[in-house]
């Protein structure tokens, strides 16, 4: 019998889910975007701190996803498989 991988129940998961590596890139591209149009345009700190927190957000996205990949867990969790071959 193949073991299936535990998704943690700690606070990060909480926040994020079952993130996908692409979504969190986005997340990343508003965030950087945002940051550079704040700063050729009218560089505000609020501007600039809500950039650095979109950024965070999708690298810490972007984290999840890449560790759940790595220990099949989340999103990229497979089925267990049984003696005959057939996924669950």
């Amino acid at each position: 019998m193949v073991e299936i991988g535990v998704s943690s129940s700690g606070l990060v998961r909480k926040f994020v889910g079952k993130p996908r590596i692409w979504v969190g890139a986005v997340w990343c591209s508003i965030g950087l975007a945002w940051i550079l149009l704040a700063v050729w345009g009218e560089p505000t700190p609020s501007r600039i701190v809500l950039g650095a927190i979109w950024l965070l957000l999708g690298i810490l996205q972007v984290v999840v996803a890449l560790l759940d990949r790595k220990n099949g867990r989340g999103f990229y969790q497979t089925g267990a498989v049984d003696e005959t071959g057939e996924q669950h």
